[in-house]
């Protein structure tokens, strides 16, 4: 694990390399963004036409890759401490005609949610994924979240 600094706002460039004595090495390169204000950040993803939850959750596989807001209360939330990451199971209520219109949302850093909390995701669709009770709902991968927006 290791930290990397970013005096100003923009996008970093980070490589990552990996050895292991049992595993082939591997390198990833990737850009970070650092922004001053995610509100500020939010609102051209706002003024771009986004599918709404009905839309995506027609055909999802067919939706990998589409951009997607994801705006609702939160049913559930776990962090994955191992991976550093939070997985949050939302009521949708962009696009949703009749509810509960259920996204999981992958997202790459430990915040603690409590059911009950309204958040706003801006992501991705990835693909289907099986919920515990058999039903299939969109997984959305978030580059960020903002809490208590669009209050219910």
């Amino acid at each position: 694990e290791a930290t990397l600094a970013s005096a100003a706002p923009g996008d970093v460039a980070v490589e990552v390399r990996t050895s292991s004595p049992t595993f082939v090495a591997r390198t990833v390169r990737f850009n970070v963004k650092r922004v001053d204000k995610l509100d500020a950040e939010a609102k051209p993803l706002e003024a771009a036409s986004s599918a709404g939850y009905d839309a995506i959750a027609a055909d999802v596989a067919k939706s990998a890759g589409q951009a997607f807001i994801v705006e609702g209360e939160v049913l559930a939330s776990t962090i994955d401490a191992k991976v550093h990451r939070t997985v949050i199971v939302v009521d949708d209520r962009r696009g949703c005609a009749k509810g509960p219109c259920v996204v999981r949302v992958v997202l790459g850093r430990e915040d603690k949610l409590a059911s009950g909390d309204v958040v706003r995701a801006y992501g991705r669709v990835t693909r289907p994924f099986a919920m515990s009770d058999g039903k299939t709902v969109p997984e959305i991968e978030a580059d960020f979240i903002l809490r208590g927006h669009g209050k219910r």
